[in-house]
């Protein structure tokens, strides 16, 4: 049985979507483009909900424990996480959470309100379909995914916020971003890579490239895992733990190809602007790295890092698709697809229940 908090997360979302997109007001942007800018009393409502829900979860998601009872460093302990590039985004987070009482909600409300607040900004200012944007955000799993890895979400909301850097080639602005999320989770410095190939025009050579790319990593875990335990600064053993080589769930992996077929089949291939073509390529990036980790559920982790700008490239991706009617069509069919996706991974992967702890003080 699925929560009847979920059901009405999601009926905010779609109501107050609705409205925020219903009565967007048009923008002219600096380079020239205009952007429906959604009312942002409505906007704001909904994030105040779901920063709320997500911060006063209890005992949901299976690293609740683990953060709710994580210990605060002294002060001289943070400082020195910080100047070691060892996560101390975090170390300080914990410490401020703390200084407000020995309550472990504080952490998970301080979390999702840094975590929530960086993904719903982010797809206000850049989403040309906002509602659909914020429906997508639920559907695909990254709101309630954040319920777990909380420390890599938090990075990966940092990497979301700063994406559009890479688009407008500014590499030290983008880094400083990466840099943010690297001091909540040292994985994120993997996110440089992006920059040197979101940029290029996409192609049929470099989606093979991609696939080529993707088989090879597949079947390269060792290695993969090197690169982990240098990262992170600790040995990893593939075959310590079962999580590392346990396999993704196959409607994972499918569910991340549905906007490459809708380009395939659906869009037009020339006359691209600039942010479309880097859009097509984020949704190539973030499928073949799906398809690159599907036999590790520990390396399939990187989808939370490329996963959050696909809700942005999918209001692009309806913008190509040459007759209106075709377009509300693949929305509609969309829309249904994730529906029921949310439904499977709340039901089967999660428990789909939900509770609440209101004792903050």
């Amino acid at each position: 049985m699925i929560s009847p908090v979920y059901w009405s997360v999601l009926a905010a979302t779609a109501i107050l979507g609705n409205i925020a997109e219903t009565e967007a007001t048009p923008v002219k942007r600096p380079d020239g483009t205009i952007w429906k800018k959604p009312n942002p009393s409505p906007a704001k409502a909904l994030t105040v909900v779901l920063i709320l829900v997500a911060g006063l979860r209890y005992y949901v998601g299976t690293d609740f424990l683990a953060y709710y009872e994580w210990p605060a460093l002294p002060w001289t302990g943070v400082f020195r996480s910080i100047l070691e590039l060892k996560e101390g985004g975090f170390a300080l987070l914990v410490k401020i959470s703390r200084s407000f009482g020995d309550k472990g909600q504080h952490l998970i409300l301080s979390s999702a309100f840094i975590t929530v607040l960086l993904y719903c900004r982010t797809i206000y200012k850049h989403s040309d379909s906002y509602m659909f944007s914020m429906l997508l955000y639920l559907l695909m799993g990254e709101w309630q995914g954040s319920f777990n890895a909380i420390r890599q979400y938090l990075g990966a909301a940092f990497i979301f916020s700063g994406h559009r850097y890479i688009l407008e080639r500014n590499f030290r602005k983008y880094c400083l971003f990466v840099f943010l999320a690297m001091m909540f989770h040292k994985t994120a410095v993997v996110m440089v890579i992006p920059y040197f190939l979101l940029s290029r025009k996409p192609s049929h050579g470099q989606l093979a490239l991609l696939a080529i790319g993707a088989i090879i990593l597949r079947f390269s875990y060792g290695f993969l895992f090197d690169v982990v335990s240098e990262i992170k600064g600790e040995e990893m053993d593939m075959n310590a733990d079962e999580y590392y080589t346990h396999n993704v769930n196959i409607l994972r992996i499918l569910v991340s190809f549905i906007p490459v077929f809708i380009y395939l089949l659906q869009c037009k291939k020339t006359d691209h602007t600039k942010e479309q073509d880097f859009y097509i390529n984020v949704i190539f990036f973030h499928s073949f790295c799906m398809l690159a980790t599907m036999g590790s559920a520990y390396l399939a982790r990187i989808g939370s890092y490329t996963n959050a700008a696909v809700t942005i490239a999918y209001g692009v991706l309806f913008q190509m698709v040459p007759n209106d009617n075709n377009s509300r069509t693949t929305k509609y069919l969309v829309t249904g697809m994730y529906f029921f996706y949310w439904l499977y991974s709340l039901r089967v992967l999660n428990d789909g229940l939900f509770r609440f702890n209101f004792k903050l003080f």
